[in-house]
């Protein structure tokens, strides 16, 4: 049963099998191409923002840059202070720090 369309919430018993199966292979393939059309689009725009040169600042911005974080980093390194308060005061996740440790070596 699919509860979004109100075909498939009536009793089929009555109806013949092939074409309660045909009603929803109809649906599923309905249902297929609006995908095949949504991610063919979606394609096409990312295709539109790259040749525009503004595929650059697509996605999440940075909560802080690489600078600032690796000057903050080589106290960590030096012993000045320890990788949880440097997590603490950039306000940083534990994933975060440790991808930032990454990219910064």
């Amino acid at each position: 049963m699919v509860l979004e369309l109100p075909t498939t919430l009536m009793d089929l018993s009555a109806m013949n099998n092939e074409m309660a199966a045909m009603m929803l292979d109809l649906y599923a393939s309905m249902a297929q191409s609006k995908i095949a059309k949504k991610e063919k689009r979606q394609r096409e725009g990312i295709a539109a923002k790259k040749a525009c040169g503004e595929w650059d600042d697509y996605g999440r911005p940075r909560i802080l840059s690489q600078e600032m974080f690796r000057e903050e980093y080589q106290r960590v390194l030096s012993g000045e202070i320890k990788p949880s308060e440097l997590m603490k005061k950039l306000k940083l996740t534990k994933s975060t720090y440790y991808r930032c440790c990454k990219e910064v070596s």
